[in-house]
């Protein structure tokens, strides 16, 4: 909460649909209030706004380029804490602001298809 008693805002600026909205599902239920878009552009508009955002979690990939926004975010706005998704592995360190921690993250477990492939029927509307 933020001192008018308000949640405090993370900004989720995913392509993925499903995975934003899963994402946001998590956050809200632990007490945040999510705000989702889908480009980089969008989520400049968000921090632009009268939202005060706490928190952005991007994906490296979104459109307009999630680290351009990573680096534009970082140097506009040092109070927002930043969280980038990517299955990319070592070169993202090197993309990201100096200093920026980098957790490696896999949405598949074991020998299952990545989460994008997992959801892909549900995605389209299609039954699992």
């Amino acid at each position: 909460m933020i001192g008018d008693g308000r949640p405090l805002a993370i900004l989720i600026a995913e392509a993925d649909q499903l995975v934003r909205m899963v994402t946001a599902d998590m956050l809200t239920d632990l007490g945040y209030r999510a705000i989702e878009v889908g480009t980089a552009a969008e989520a400049l508009a968000v921090l632009q706004g009268p939202d005060t955002v706490r928190m952005l979690i991007t994906g490296r990939s979104i459109v307009g380029d999630g680290v351009a926004l990573v680096h534009l975010v970082h140097h506009r706005w040092p109070g927002v804490g930043i969280i980038v998704t990517s299955g990319a592995g070592a070169d993202l360190r090197s993309a990201l602001p100096p200093g920026m921690p980098v957790r490696a993250a896999r949405c598949s477990i074991g020998r299952r298809p990545p989460c994008s492939q997992r959801n892909a029927p549900f995605a389209a509307g299609m039954p699992a």
